[in-house]
């Protein structure tokens, strides 16, 4: 609405009647008011009336204040960004850095497939090429770590090393089975180890038989086929944690000081409040290892 458009009457107002500034502008005629009487008109009447326009500018403070609550409470993360031009490479002679060698450029091993199309010589076009269904390698490690998480033994026994210098596969067709399927499951890892645990090969009996070892001579020949999953003892750490919790007594809470042995950390502590330490009580006793106080240069007595 404009302002040569209000009716010049005079406005009631919640704590009195129009200002006497107002009640000049009005008494004039639309046509011969000023622009400058207009605006004046204008933003008493946006000011001080129920209008489209006050109730417009409400609800966009009120949608603004609800975006930017809501960006406030997202988390935030570190985020790398290449470099518009990126940096110069060189073979360092003899390691130092200021005896630069040849330039180098960046690529990817020659005996493994090519960048997908379109993809760029980055960090983003690297990971597009790790996690590439014609990219044997990433499904391979993963799948084969897997196995070794629940079996004991990789189907590559060197999991550490997938590389020229590790040992072959015993079973090559089955690391390739496991590998396309963990793609084809679209890198579902709970997917992945659901199949490894409900395999006959993880549910037959961990009972070593001669006619086992007759078939696959020494135990650990019998153990790489999978002729027997491996009865392993738990970890300590692990171990002590599901004691607890069998217990009922592994707590959640934050910021406890979990039992020591008196003057444990004394000889390595000049300065703080680690000498002297003070155990806590109650729960605090069977905290979680994950969240107890903990010092760097004498780790807590197992």
């Amino acid at each position: 609405m404009s302002a040569t458009s209000l009716p010049p009457t005079v406005v009631k107002l919640d704590g009195g009647e129009t200002p006497r500034a107002i009640r000049d502008i009005l008494d004039i005629e639309p046509a011969k008011r000023t622009a400058a009487q207009c605006s004046t008109l204008l933003k008493f009447y946006r000011d001080n009336t129920d209008n489209p326009a006050s109730r417009a500018e409400t609800a966009l403070v009120e949608a603004k204040k609800k975006l930017d609550d809501f960006q406030a409470a997202l988390p935030n993360t570190m985020v790398m960004k290449e470099l518009p031009q990126p940096r110069e490479a060189f073979v360092l002679i003899r390691g130092e850095y200021d005896k630069h060698g040849e330039k180098v450029e960046r690529a990817l091993p020659a005996a493994l497939p090519p960048l997908p199309a379109g993809a760029p010589m980055d960090r983003r076009g690297l990971s597009q090429w790790l996690t590439s269904p014609e990219n044997p390698l990433t499904a391979r490690v993963w799948v084969n770590r897997a196995w070794e998480k629940f079996f004991g033994m990789g189907i590559v026994r060197t999991t550490e090393n997938l590389g020229s210098q590790a040992e072959w596969p015993s079973n090559p067709e089955l690391l390739d089975f496991l590998a396309t399927e963990f793609v084809r499951l679209k890198w579902d890892m709970k997917a992945m180890q659901k199949l490894l645990v409900t395999s006959a090969a993880y549910r037959q009996s961990s009972q070593v038989t001669p006619e086992l070892l007759e078939r696959r001579p020494g135990e650990s020949a019998a153990r790489a086929w999978s002729a027997f999953p491996p009865a392993r003892r738990i970890a300590a750490r692990p171990g002590a944690r599901r004691e607890r919790t069998a217990r009922g007594k592994n707590s959640a809470a934050r910021g406890v000081r979990p039992y020591m042995p008196e003057g444990v950390w004394d000889e390595t502590s000049r300065y703080g409040d680690m000498r002297n330490y003070q155990m806590d009580s109650g729960d605090g006793l069977y905290r979680r290892s994950l969240y107890t106080i903990w010092k760097r240069t004498a780790s807590p007595p197992r």
